[in-house]
This record gives C-alpha cells, structure tokens and sequence, in this order.
C-alpha cells in the first residue's frame, strides 16, 4: 500500500448543500477542466486536494481529514480529566457543578 495524493471536484448539489460530485481524479488539471459546469445549474465546482491510501490492485481508500482516535482512549482521557478537575474542587464546588446552577449566573 502506498500513499497518494487525488483531487475531487466539490460542487453545489442544491440550493443548500455542496457535496463531492465528480472523481476521484489523479491529475489536478483534469480535475479542473471537470469542474466546469459541475454543480447544481451548471454552477462551477471547486478542486479539493484528498490524500488517499492505493492497494496494490489499485483500489483508493480516503484518508479521513482530521484524525480518528479509538473510542475507549477517549473516553478514559475524558474520565481522567474529569477527576483531575475533581480533586480540585470542594465537594460543595463539585455539587454546585453538577446541579448546573452556574449556567444561571
């Protein structure tokens, strides 16, 4: 598996919303010239640069824009912080937080 660079062209898909609509292309040039006339009504689209990840059978796989983290490291970096915050609080601060009455003031 190597790692590669492609392009996708992003466009309108209605009157709200942008969405890929064409690729995944290899040459940046003809990502562009696709764009043209790519969106809804003939709207022009815009190049995005993708990182992908190519077998050796030539199949892509997206690499994600931000990065994931396994759920279980999350959830215990979340409890650690949480207790850290703990220990410093008076049980009285602890309680005030959790019945939420700060959002009052």
């Amino acid at each position: 598996m190597k790692q590669v660079k492609g392009y996708y062209v992003r466009a309108s898909i209605d009157e709200r919303s942008s969405g890929r609509v064409k690729g995944p292309f290899r040459d940046e040039s003809i990502a562009r010239i696709k764009c043209d006339k790519a969106g809804w009504y003939d709207s022009p689209g815009e190049v995005v640069e993708v990182e992908f990840v190519e077998d050796t059978l030539g199949n892509l796989y997206e690499v994600p824009d931000t990065p994931l983290r396994f759920r279980d490291d999350v959830e215990k970096t979340m409890t650690d912080a949480i207790k850290q915050i703990k220990e410093k609080l008076t049980p009285i601060e602890w309680e005030f937080i959790q019945a939420g009455k700060w959002k009052d003031y």
